[in-house]
């Protein structure tokens, strides 16, 4: 999935505005640790957050999507992990996304994001003629071996110690 998100900044950065957020695995999480990444290049979001002002933080996210004549991309990667003050924002940014004309991008592990996870929830609870899943499904045998391809390693191998996971593969 993060191949994927770079090859999409990658695409499209010049021709929007890309906002780039992590969540990270922390016992206990930053609250709205993505929006914190993103707020070093954003000073109102950046005030916001230093004023600890909710409703000003929710609506400065929201503007990053709004804001100026080339389209705006909010990307969050590794939402597994969001605090529920992220959780809030993805909502509240999600149910108005299609006012703005911006795209609000997500990443998470489907293998951590059961039926009881807060973030299934929270997706759940957006207008679905605004939102798009795409999952990413393992890579086929032909996929490993031309990843392998040059090295000592056997690809049928890789294949069966991965079960054909990207991130295994490469690692």
């Amino acid at each position: 999935k993060s191949s994927l998100i770079r090859e999409f900044i990658n695409t499209h950065a010049d021709a929007a505005h890309i906002h780039l957020g992590s969540c990270d695995d922390l016992l206990t999480p930053q609250p709205l640790g993505p929006l914190r990444d993103i707020a070093h290049d954003q000073p109102t979001l950046a005030q916001a957050l230093a004023d600890g002002d909710r409703s000003a933080v929710l609506a400065a996210s929201l503007d990053l999507l709004s804001g100026s004549l080339r389209p705006n991309v909010m990307v969050l990667e590794d939402t597994q992990w969001s605090d529920e003050a992220t959780l809030d924002v993805i909502k509240y940014v999600g149910r108005r996304i299609a006012r703005t004309n911006g795209l609000l991008l997500l990443t998470y592990r489907d293998g951590e994001v059961d039926q009881d996870h807060p973030l299934r929830q929270v997706i759940g609870e957006l207008a679905p003629q605004d939102l798009a899943r795409i999952h990413l499904g393992t890579l086929s045998a032909e996929a490993v071996a031309s990843m392998v391809e040059g090295t000592a390693l056997d690809a049928d191998e890789v294949l069966a110690l991965t079960d054909g996971n990207p991130l295994f593969v490469t690692e």
